[in-house]
């Protein structure tokens, strides 16, 4: 049993907690300085920042049906940010995995944690709690970049070069060397998922990225054969899918698409 001392410290922990989650936010100062941050700085800010909102929102979504809108194009905004920034493309990127990552935590939504915290005003759009927490670092908030983007169509254009000939290399590694045709299918997933992480966190939306992603995923480039032996044949007469194999090709998309990205919109 629990002595009283522990009740009346743990009570006393999480009515402080509850105060704190409860005060309002902090006003303006004039008598902080204008102050840059450095790059470095930033970095750090903004990693601290995506692990703390991530969290919020699976917790939100776990213990509350108020898991505020606009999740995804908030991801946008804080990568779009970073980048106007200047901070380095690894870290937009590693922000950005940790924002659509999925949920790490398991909650008890009646624990006494849980009710403290969520006495705490939920963000109702994350578009605008970015907007006004980012404020205060001090650094010129931007939106996610519109499709017209100039490096879409240059991304687009990279997956149309590799589809085709990955199709082939995939069908026919099933159909002739069945020994290694998981690790091509896996591998090649395992490409086109890290690219559109890389589109997410330089900020293009969900949707965006889904059309550009989702016809190269390996399950959609499997195609039904009518006659086996004649496409073992065929296979094996123009063998350019296995020099794809043997030479890493298919890896080389991804470096493709992290170029696109850091060009100029």
């Amino acid at each position: 049993m629990r002595r009283l001392s522990d009740i009346g410290r743990t009570t006393c922990a999480l009515t402080a907690t509850l105060l704190f989650l409860l005060l309002p936010a902090p006003a303006e100062s004039d008598s902080v300085p204008d102050y840059r941050l450095d790059a470095e700085s930033l970095a750090v800010a903004f990693a601290a920042y995506a692990d703390s909102v991530a969290e919020l929102h699976q917790f939100l979504t776990a213990c509350t049906a108020a898991d505020g809108s606009n999740w995804d194009q908030s991801v946008g905004l804080l990568s779009a940010t970073m980048q106007g920034a200047g901070l380095e493309q690894s870290e937009i990127e590693a922000v950005g995995k940790r924002l659509t990552a999925g949920a790490t935590a398991t909650y008890d939504c009646a624990s006494e944690v849980a009710k403290a915290r969520l006495q705490q005003e939920a963000p109702k759009d994350w578009v605008e709690f970015h907007k006004d927490s980012l404020a205060n670092l001090g650094v010129e908030i931007a939106m996610p970049v519109p499709q017209t983007d100039t490096r879409l169509a240059a991304i687009r254009a990279i997956f149309a070069r590799h589809i085709p000939d990955q199709a082939r290399m995939l069908n026919c590694t099933a159909l002739v060397t069945a020994r290694w045709f998981p690790a091509a299918y896996h591998d090649w997933e395992g490409v086109v998922h890290q690219a559109g992480d890389a589109m997410t966190a330089a900020g293009f939306d969900e949707e965006t990225v889904a059309s550009v992603i989702d016809p190269a995923r390996a399950r959609n480039l499997m195609r039904p054969v009518a006659d086996r032996q004649a496409a073992i044949a065929d296979c094996l007469a123009d063998d350019g899918w296995m020099r794809r194999y043997a030479d890493f090709s298919s890896f080389t998309l991804g470096g493709e698409v992290s170029e696109a990205l850091a060009a100029k919109p």
